[in-house]
């Protein structure tokens, strides 16, 4: 299963504008204040917070990209399918990053002279720790990696490799797991516990999020279907009721919501989807990197083969070239 996902990861680099205070900024003798570990001054903000809106939009953007693969400890996996649509919407985010890079470099020493003029009083600390444009350029940056999770075959240390796919964090399947249940943790808060009902709205992120991506997994992983299988039948019973609802019941409330509340409740630990896998036995997991060494060939005993049947033998022509036939009397 290994070599046909990919590990998509991201590198938004950006400025944060901000200076940590110290004592002798706000021209206090050393020593006047509590020690850092028990207490801070605070941040000066050098760079107006609003030049800096869009970039971080745009990391915004990109983890919501993310979101459509598996999590795992050096970033998002996804499938082959998955690959081409991902890396063209964080292309497209890469050039707005780029051009808002652009246009933060065009607009930096203006923004400075105006902020400094706007308190002017702490106008000399802010010229002080504010960046260059020099280090603007530097550091701003966007770059896209991806990496293939397989071990080649000849590598001489395919077995640490291996080992590293292996790893816990490195599970799709555990990760996922955990990913759907954190979703249901975070949708009974706020369906059941909080709002106190159902509206077609709260399923929204499940069937456009989560559900395709349990859908895309469970064609390498058969053993997560029945999650799949049991969300998507959440999510389509409670379109369903709240449909049959009479006029101008957009929601499902009440007494109504206990079975609604059971179902997901199912899923909201990894020991209650281990659970609902156990129901359905199949594949526990993404299969393994193959080991690098080659596995001995033994050598097949051969197959008894049973000969075919002769062909009967025909009798010898006659002196006069005919073959003799045989009468038969009734």
């Amino acid at each position: 299963m290994y070599p046909k996902v990919y590990v998509v990861s991201v590198n938004v680099c950006s400025i944060a504008g901000r200076h940590k205070m110290t004592e002798e900024d706000y021209g206090l003798p050393p020593g006047t204040l509590p020690p850092e570990e028990l207490a801070t001054l605070g941040n000066l903000i050098t760079v107006d917070p609003d030049l800096l809106k869009e970039p971080e939009a745009l990391r915004k953007r990109t983890n919501r990209v993310l979101e459509n693969g598996v999590r795992v400890a050096s970033g998002a996996v996804f499938t082959e399918g998955q690959l081409k649509e991902t890396l063209d919407q964080l292309e497209a985010i890469q050039k707005d990053y780029e051009a808002a890079i652009q246009t933060i470099v065009d607009n930096f020493e203006d923004s400075l002279e105006q902020r400094m003029e706007e308190h002017t009083k702490y106008a000399a600390l802010i010229r002080k720790y504010a960046p260059d444009v020099n280090y603007v350029k530097r550091r701003m940056s966007y770059h896209i990696n991806v990496y293939k999770m397989a071990v080649p075959m000849d590598d001489p240390h395919a077995n640490i490799l291996a080992n590293t796919l292996r790893r816990s964090d490195n599970d799709i399947s555990k990760r996922l797991i955990e990913e759907v249940a954190e979703f249901a943790v975070k949708f009974h808060e706020a369906s059941f516990r909080k709002t106190k009902k159902l509206v077609k709205q709260s399923v929204g992120r499940l069937r456009t999020k989560l559900l395709p991506k349990i859908q895309s997994f469970a064609l390498l992983d058969s053993s997560l279907r029945p999650v799949w299988s049991h969300l998507d039948a959440f999510a389509r019973d409670v379109v369903t009721t709240i449909d049959a609802q009479p006029k101008g019941g957009a929601f499902i409330d009440g007494p109504d919501l206990v079975p609604f509340e059971t179902r997901i409740k199912q899923v909201m630990t990894t020991q209650g989807i281990q659970s609902l896998l156990a129901a359905t036995p199949q594949a526990s997991s993404f299969p393994k990197a193959p080991d690098s060494r080659p596995s001995p060939v033994s050598a097949e005993k051969p197959r008894d083969v049973t000969p075919l049947p002769k062909r009967p033998s025909t009798a010898a022509p006659s002196p006069d070239g005919h073959r003799p036939v045989r009468r038969i009397s009734f």
